[in-house]
């Protein structure tokens, strides 16, 4: 049985997410769909757009057939922790192949280019560290010490975003000893950063964004770049969408409040952070003047990005801990699935290495309880029940 596993965050599910995903389907020649996605906040430091629960639905009525919750210690990471927790996940779903939307398009750049910083290792993360230590960014200082490593290109663009994930995810699968077999499709459309929709039907979820957000625009813009399901649901949840700003007035409560040592001990704060958030957050009235004011050319406004989601949620260094590249996951949260989906996930839970939780009164790890905090702040901002997380059971389509 083929199984197709789907690294996803649907912010919101999009036509090119739909093509995405049909392309990947053929591509694989799958008999079944698995997305892992990340719940509440995500990987570039961003809060959803709309709950965990309507972007399942919205998957799962697009044709996937199983949705598992990326946990908060992965989802809200860097390309390599994200990618690692993600395709562990996936291979504990029985998934033989992963399929990711890459700038390339190509499979064997992402395979040479893994195998190659494999064997250089040592000298790359030398290099990485001479350059941090020069004040450069960790994008930076990475793509110069591969450039250096290899004396010029090893034939993949790893400025795209979506070439840099995909290159993590092969690498994650190459831990795992090539378990599971990786494809790619050529992304089409807006690319990833565009900030405004393009003539064709595809638009990056970017540009959607700024379109939802924007009072000069009526809702109706989005609908030709969405298909019908998600444009359903996410009109039904137009009231309660939410961006940073959404988000901001408790961020800087939670800066005001706390004592710069308090803030030091936040998960990822180093280099005096802590005190560039609280000089800064002073001065400014929303959330992008405050990200503009503390950024530097050092710091990635990803970075600081990620940065805010842990301070908003109060996320301490010592509540991450004990992971390192290779490891399993500690749990799969099952957000929903169709019949199809059900009869694997039955089928695979003898042999699962990790345990399936289907309600939240069952989670008894610490990473759990991030989860769970990380989706009561995000429900209280939404205006949604702190206690949906309790009573919620996984979404099941016939």
């Amino acid at each position: 049985m083929k199984v197709l596993g789907l690294i996803v965050e649907y912010n919101p599910f999009h036509n090119g997410h739909l093509h995405h995903l049909q392309e990947a389907g053929k591509k694989t020649g799958a008999d079944l769909t698995v997305a892992v996605m990340s719940g509440p906040f995500l990987q570039r430091g961003e809060p959803a757009l709309v709950d965990k629960w309507t972007r399942a639905e919205t998957a799962l009525k697009a044709g996937i057939d199983v949705v598992i919750e990326l946990p908060y210690v992965f989802a809200v990471q860097p390309a390599d922790r994200f990618a690692d927790g993600a395709v562990s996940m996936l291979e504990a779903c029985g998934v033989t192949d992963i399929c990711f939307g890459s700038e390339n398009g190509e499979i064997k750049p992402f395979q040479d280019a893994a195998e190659s910083i494999e064997q250089h290792g040592q000298q790359i993360d030398q290099q990485v560290t001479a350059h941090l230590s020069a004040g450069k960014s960790f994008p930076r200082a990475y793509n110069e010490a591969v450039t250096e490593a290899f004396q010029g290109s090893i034939g993949l663009d790893t400025s795209k975003p979506n070439n840099i994930l995909g290159l993590e995810y092969v690498k994650a699968i190459r831990r795992r000893k090539n378990v599971i077999q990786a494809h790619t499709i050529k992304r089409i459309g807006s690319s990833f950063h565009d900030q405004d929709p393009s003539s064709a039907a595809i638009a990056s979820a970017t540009a959607l964004r700024k379109i939802i957000f924007d009072k000069h625009q009526p809702f109706t813009n989005v609908r030709p770049y969405v298909p019908d399901i998600s444009f359903q649901l996410l009109h039904q949840k137009k009231e309660n969408l939410t961006d940073w700003e959404a988000y901001f007035p408790f961020l800087k409560y939670n800066l005001m409040t706390a004592e710069t040592e308090e803030l030091a001990n936040i998960y990822d704060c180093s280099e005096g952070l802590e005190h560039r958030f609280k000089k800064n957050i002073h001065q400014t009235k929303t959330f992008g003047q405050f990200i503009d004011a503390v950024k530097a050319k050092r710091y990635t406004r990803t970075k600081l990005q990620r940065l805010a989601v842990h301070t908003l949620n109060r996320v301490n260094k010592s509540d991450i801990i004990g992971w390192s590249p290779g490891n399993p996951a500690p749990y799969i949260r099952l957000l929903g699935m169709n019949t199809a989906g059900q009869a694997h996930l039955s089928a695979m839970k003898k042999t699962m290495s990790m345990p399936l939780i289907t309600k939240a009164s069952a989670g008894k790890h610490p990473w759990f309880d991030l989860d769970l905090k990380a989706s009561h702040i995000a429900d209280f901002v939404q205006s949604s029940d702190s206690l949906k997380e309790y009573q919620k059971k996984p979404i099941i389509i016939d």
